[in-house]
């Protein structure tokens, strides 16, 4: 009798502090938009670190948006560029910026009021080689001539970049996403035609090309990974597509799924304490949607927001998202849980 008389007190006990805690309940995520910065040149790429934004902008460099504060965001410094940057990648205190003929510009952006240039790196000594495509993960650089080969740097020194290796042979590269020892490059031929290319560089010496993707339609724009599945947007494909890669070599389509406008750009930052298993999309005319992608093979949109304008660009930070409207410059959101009280 004693024992039950005592899980009977606990029980209880329980159900008192629960009923203490009910103010503080997170309820559904809200989505709710906090502040705009008003841009009225093109925004070719955007990228977020700690409520900094970085946007390549025109042909004239990049602007550094200060969004510490979401519901005022303002101009922190703008750095120009002798070409336009194509392509943004932030790692720790360095900006590496794809620009163009002109090649890969390093900055050292520790004080984002103040970016310092710190080095540069040409291109490929070939007439069609202008880099377009730039990413960095675990103290390499991969960079993407757009008829160059894919190459690969050490930046453990990033004032000196150590060039490592270069795949020859692979087409115009648009975009590089790199997930565990596979690079996923976004690619295109003479006739516009895309692919996605998955390449081995467990080897940063001696990269591999493993498999391809045809994916039948032009435009290519962005590839990002979650898992065993590649998510995949076109500006000429009108929602977005889902690939199997649990066999590298032999990626499969596994899934179109439409979105009430045109996959512009995606972003998937994985599962963590403020994002489910989502996909953070700009979808052109209809906005921004949040698809949940949970099961790979059925996504579905959980909830959206339709903006006067044009989608074309997203990125997600924290509890934050950054949305690039072509009409009138940058977004920002808020998606987090509502309190119920």
């Amino acid at each position: 009798m004693a024992s039950k008389i005592t899980i009977s007190l606990t029980l209880i006990s329980v159900l008192a502090v629960c009923s203490c805690d009910k103010s503080t309940t997170p309820g559904p995520r809200e989505l709710t938009m906090l502040g705009t910065f008003d841009y009225s040149g093109y925004i070719h790429e955007i990228s977020v670190q700690d409520q900094f934004v970085y946007l390549a902008v025109d042909d004239s460099g990049m602007a550094i948006i200060d969004a510490v504060e979401p519901e005022s965001p303002s101009l922190a410094s703008f750095y120009h560029t002798p070409y336009g940057v194509s392509d943004i990648f932030i790692y720790g205190d360095y900006a590496y910026l794809a620009c163009g003929s002109v090649g890969l510009i390093i900055l050292n952006i520790s004080d984002p009021y103040n970016p310092a240039y710190i080095g540069s790196y040409p291109p490929p000594e070939s007439p069609n080689s202008w880099i377009y495509a730039v990413y960095v993960k675990d103290g390499h650089l991969y960079l993407g001539p757009g008829e160059g080969g894919l190459e690969i740097f050490d930046i453990s020194n990033p004032e000196n970049p150590i060039f490592l290796s270069r795949l020859q042979n692979l087409m115009g590269i648009s975009q590089i996403y790199v997930s565990q020892n596979i690079a996923y490059i976004v690619s295109f031929d003479l006739f516009d035609s895309s692919y996605l290319l998955l390449v081995d560089v467990s080897d940063h010496n001696n990269p591999d090309s493993t498999g391809i993707f045809y994916l039948g339609w032009t435009g290519a724009r962005r590839v990002q990974v979650s898992g065993n599945h590649a998510f995949f947007s076109s500006y000429n494909h009108p929602g977005l597509a889902v690939l199997d890669i649990s066999d590298p070599s032999s990626p499969t389509l596994l899934d179109e799924f439409d979105t009430p406008g045109t996959v512009m750009d995606i972003f998937i930052a994985g599962e963590n304490r403020y994002v489910g298993m989502n996909a953070y999309v700009a979808d052109g005319d209809s906005g921004l949607q949040i698809v949940n992608i949970l099961f790979p093979r059925n996504p579905s949109i959980i909830t959206s927001y339709d903006i006067s304008g044009f989608a074309s660009l997203v990125f997600q930070e924290n509890e934050y998202i950054y949305l690039v409207n072509w009409d009138t410059g940058l977004m920002i959101f808020r998606y987090a849980p509502r309190i119920v009280h």
